[in-house]
């Protein structure tokens, strides 16, 4: 593919040329660019668990004005899931490491 090479290299010559493309090559052409673009396999994070506001503050040893005021601080921020809200695992394990 030396000539979709230069033409990478050099994008002022697109518009000079003229190209026949058979069948096969095209398809050639349609799997080699699939494999470049296939993106790598991402690794799938652990089940996260939500808490409630009450389980929060449970944990964190703290009043629910507290989880309010630290919301409005951006210091633990609420999840919506559906019409409620909940604190999710990482975002509470993160808040103890800060407290300890």
């Amino acid at each position: 593919m030396p000539i979709l090479k230069s033409l990478i290299e050099n994008p002022e010559l697109a518009g000079k040329i003229s190209v026949n493309v058979g069948t096969n090559d095209l398809i050639a052409f349609a799997r080699e660019l699939a494999i470049q673009l296939k993106p790598e396999p991402a690794s799938i994070p652990p089940e996260e668990k939500y808490f409630t506001a009450d389980e929060t503050a449970d944990l964190l040893k703290v009043s629910r004005v507290t989880l309010w005021q630290w919301d409005k601080k951006g210091i633990l921020k609420p999840r919506k899931v559906g019409n409620l809200l909940r604190y999710m695992e990482s975002d509470v394990k993160k808040a103890l490491m800060g407290k300890a």
